[in-house]
């Protein structure tokens, strides 16, 4: 722009006042182009929604935006407690603090020139590992058969369990149905459906043990009177009061059924509108996976058809003793083999030499029982969970072994209000800890180098390192992971001669290492007890130790290599 008057200079008026008016006419033509240059502007979430779970805290994906040509801030509009927002990024964050319920969320995006708005919405839910094994807190359940029906027939009556001691109105639901052949010897109080419903209690649920139309056996008409009942119940524990009552929220329902009633769930569950429902409508809503307990699908009886499976079926969970003489095992190898062809997700436990109702085997299946709702609830409902985004741009990140280190270096371009570098390791590609911090440099605009060395590499596997960049206010964002294989040079033990060895004979060990270090070698016994240790020097390179192994049992020994505390080879050693 001043490069651009002092042009003009040269070609103006020699008169004062036509040279002020002629610069002034200029100003007044570029100052409203200036001003054009900039905009309000634009913002949107994708996805815009997120699920958490209960007391773990996480964040949105940053927003997409056109800044307008000018810094864009970011705001929450009258956010819940718990919910905030990064000024600088737009990134949404929530802590452990936000309770269950669904949160509409609006944020606005300014610039000098103007505003935008954009919605987000997050959903917190109850945390599904909350509810996959007892509770220390619930000490049983209590009991009560409860008329749920206007008529008070019959069947429509169900035991509830309640958590005893437990004070959480979040949460899940476990209806599990009774077997008995539909013929009126069945009832809700067998053993496995009380301990069942137990078990599912003391873990947080609320538990219903219905009873339903039964006593023609098994026929299309009985299986589908006893279905409309199934539903009966389930539409009854929808209700907002009965959900008020005992203490659960009706989102999330598991459902199952054992014999005759894991026969009845199947025809629930895997509704699929033919005729054999007969126009009837199962409302399958939030009913997130079923447990078909030594029940199957009868072809006789089955109201559904597997040829209508689909990939999106409700979660089952199979479980039959091989040696079931009352329903034959044939029937649950069908249905697991059909929803396999479908694509459904399902479990299928064959127990090896079971009867029916698995009865030395219901405290296995019911921890199976849980641990596969679990994962059907996070299936269906995955958490969101997102890197938080920092104002710092990394352009470069490498790591490379050296005679036994690992050097890390990686640069950045920008830089705004970073704290510090976390240089983090794991083992295994999954589980980070940090091992140092570098100082950044905290505000940049040009490009900034930085290097770390780690003398603790582990030889003979795979290190995985990453960057963990840390803002001044705590937020932070993760750089993607690099590795370093130091198995493919095969350090370590490479050979021990002779393997057998006769009690008494020493035992030459062939070492190979890539640097000058202290290595102690234990032998240990069967039973996992010490019987020698030494210390030995390595050097770069091949090393040869001999050990005298004295006088020793006959059997299998461990050789083990350890540097300092850290176990890095066990290798074994026969006596003859």
């Amino acid at each position: 722009m001043r490069r651009s008057l002092q042009l003009l200079m040269c070609f103006l008026p020699k008169k004062p006042m036509i040279t002020s008016l002629f610069i002034l006419s200029i100003i007044a033509l570029t100052i409203p182009n200036l001003l054009l240059a900039q905009s309000a502007p634009t913002i949107s979430y994708s996805p815009n929604a997120g699920i958490a779970y209960f007391t773990q805290p996480q964040n949105s994906v940053a927003p997409t935006v056109n800044d307008g040509g000018a810094t864009v801030t970011y705001s929450l509009v009258s956010p819940p407690a718990g919910v905030t927002i990064n000024g600088t990024t737009g990134q949404i964050s929530w802590d452990a603090t936000v309770v269950v319920g669904t949160y509409p969320l609006t944020v606005t995006a300014t610039n000098t020139a103007g505003s935008a708005a954009a919605t987000y919405s997050l959903n917190v839910i109850p945390n599904p590992d909350d509810f996959i094994k007892p509770k220390k807190n619930i000490t049983g359940s209590t009991v009560t058969t409860v008329y749920y029906n206007a008529d008070n027939g019959k069947y429509h009556n169900v035991d509830v369990y309640v958590p005893t001691g437990d004070v959480n109105t979040q949460r899940p639901i476990f209806m599990f149905m009774h077997g008995g052949g539909f013929q009126t010897s069945g009832v809700k109080t067998e053993s496995y459906v009380v301990a069942f419903c137990k078990y599912m209690a003391t873990c947080g649920f609320v538990a219903f043990a219905p009873s339903y139309n039964e006593g023609s056996g098994h026929t299309l008409p009985q299986n589908l009177a006893a279905v409309k009942d199934m539903d009966n119940c389930l539409n009854w524990i929808r209700t907002s009061a009965t959900a008020t009552k005992y203490g659960y929220n009706p989102n999330f329902l598991f459902v199952g059924g054992g014999s005759a009633g894991g026969h009845l769930s199947c025809n629930f569950v895997n509704y699929d509108g033919g005729s054999n429902y007969g126009g009837y409508v199962v409302n399958l809503t939030n009913v997130i996976a079923e447990a078909d307990c030594w029940g199957s699908s009868p072809t006789a009886d089955r109201l559904y058809s597997f040829s209508n499976l689909k990939a999106t079926q409700i979660p089952i969970f199979l479980v039959q003793g091989s040696s079931d003489q009352t329903v034959p095992v044939q029937e649950s190898i069908d249905l697991d083999n059909a929803l396999t062809a479908a694509g459904a997700y399902h479990d299928f436990w064959k127990i090896a030499g079971e009867t029916h109702g698995c009865p030395n085997h219901i405290a296995a299946i019911s921890d199976t029982m849980a641990h596969f709702q679990n994962r059907a609830w996070k299936r269906l409902y995955p958490q969101t969970i997102n890197p938080i985004v920092t104002p710092v741009k990394l352009i470069s990140f490498g790591v490379a072994a050296s005679n036994g280190v690992v050097n890390l270096n990686w640069s950045t371009t920008l830089e705004i209000n970073t704290a510090y570098f976390s240089v983090e390791k794991s083992v295994d590609g999954k589980n980070f800890v940090s091992i140092d911090k570098v100082a950044a440099v905290g505000n940049s605009a040009v490009n900034q180098n930085y290097a770390y060395t780690d003398n603790a590499a582990s030889l003979n596997t795979t290190n995985y390192y990453r960057l963990k960049s840390v803002d001044k206010d705590g937020t932070y964002s993760l750089s993607e992971v690099k590795s370093v294989d130091f198995s493919s040079a095969k350090l370590g033990i490479q050979g021990i001669f002779p393997n057998p060895l006769k009690s008494g004979q020493d035992l030459q060990l062939n070492y190979l290492s890539d640097k000058t270090e202290l290595l102690t070698i234990k032998v240990l016994n069967s039973l996992g007890k010490q019987v020698l240790i030494t210390n030995e020097k390595v050097i770069s390179g091949k090393n040869k130790i001999f050990l005298s192994f004295g006088q020793r049992s006959k059997g299998i020994y461990y050789l083990v290599a350890n540097k300092g505390e850290t176990e890095v080879q066990k290798v074994p050693v026969i006596i003859e």
